[in-house]
């Protein structure tokens, strides 16, 4: 009776495995319930008479796997058309271009019915976004400093920084990041005054003109690319600030208030309730300009409280469009 119940439990254990989309493997099975290859060829005949198993070669040996079902593919086909459009900030490299293959693939693998399943899906689950670049030769940028960085080549580029200013810079190419809906390209900028490449973060919406070299350069340390403390103290695009991060208190009510209870803007964001229905809201960053616009943008329902530098910025700028206005009068 014992015996009968250990076999039961072993089969529906891996009957469990392969609904949760594991394979299953005779020699794991031979091994995790001490039997021999005949035992656990039996075990497995047994659950493929109760699931849709497919065979596949796993180097020299095989596994068995369950056969995905309609609702599997055509969430699979979801996932994939998702992420070509999620990405497609990637345009020119060949990780979306394998993705959109992929998605390809998965949606001429469905049937008419799941087809129509998945339109309606992508319609009604979408990512969008209001910025799109305009530089049409970015694709081009992406592959050859993809290569650069995989080859590790020294790059020499023509970039046009955020002050219009268009000049030669010579970089070891360390990746691309996209953040908050911009690519940018990780890099070491070489100096001849440097005995060390300083890290910079380009647009790649900036760059016009990407010349790779033969020179090699080594592997950045970590710190170079650990980019939850490269981006700890920033706001929005803005990184690498040489300023250092400051305590700021804002106190906001109406609107802004309750977007700011909805969503934090970040990581160090904290709230607490004031009175009168306002909201103080601290954060710890460095002061960049779009955390000027952001703040200016929440006009007339917030006060700075903290820094006193931050505010006199602010009414520095108020004064200033106010002076504008009655110039155009």
């Amino acid at each position: 009776m014992r015996s009968n119940y250990k076999v039961a439990s072993r089969l529906l254990s891996l009957i469990d495995r392969v609904d949760s989309g594991r394979p299953i493997r005779l020699a794991e099975i031979a091994a995790e319930f001490d039997v021999d290859l005949r035992c656990a060829s039996e075990y497995r005949d047994f659950v493929m008479e109760h699931r849709d198993l497919v065979e596949e070669r796993e180097g020299r040996s095989k596994v068995w796997r369950k056969q995905p079902g309609p609702d599997a593919c055509l969430a699979q086909a979801a996932a994939l058309d998702f992420a070509v459009h999620a990405l497609s900030e990637l345009d020119g490299s060949e990780h979306l271009a394998e993705l959109e293959a992929m998605a390809h693939q998965a949606r001429l693998a469905l049937g008419d019915v799941e087809r129509i399943q998945l339109d309606r899906v992508t319609r009604n689950f979408q990512v969008r976004t209001s910025e799109r670049t305009r530089n049409k030769t970015r694709g081009k940028w992406v592959r050859k400093l993809l290569a650069a960085q995989h080859e590790r080549h020294v790059c020499r580029i023509q970039y046009e920084g955020l002050n219009g200013f268009v000049g030669p810079h010579e970089i070891e190419p360390w990746g691309l990041l996209l953040h908050r809906g911009r690519l940018l390209c990780v890099a070491g900028k070489r100096s001849v005054k440097r005995p060390h490449p300083v890290r910079r973060m380009y647009l790649l919406d900036g760059i016009q003109e990407v010349v790779t070299t033969r020179q090699r350069f080594h592997e950045p340390a970590a710190k170079h690319t650990d980019y939850a403390q490269i981006f700890k103290d920033s706001f929005g695009i803005y990184c690498n600030m040489p300023e250092e991060a400051v305590d700021v208190h804002l106190q906001v009510r109406g609107v802004p208030a309750m977007a700011l209870r909805h969503r934090a803007v970040h990581p160090s964001q904290q709230l607490s309730e004031g009175e009168n229905g306002t909201w103080n809201v601290t954060l710890h960053l460095v002061l960049c300009p779009e955390f000027m616009s952001f703040v200016l943008g929440m006009l007339p329902d917030v006060r700075v409280i903290a820094p006193q530098s931050l505010a006199c910025k602010l009414q520095d700028t108020v004064d200033a469009w106010r002076d504008l206005s009655e110039f155009d009068k």
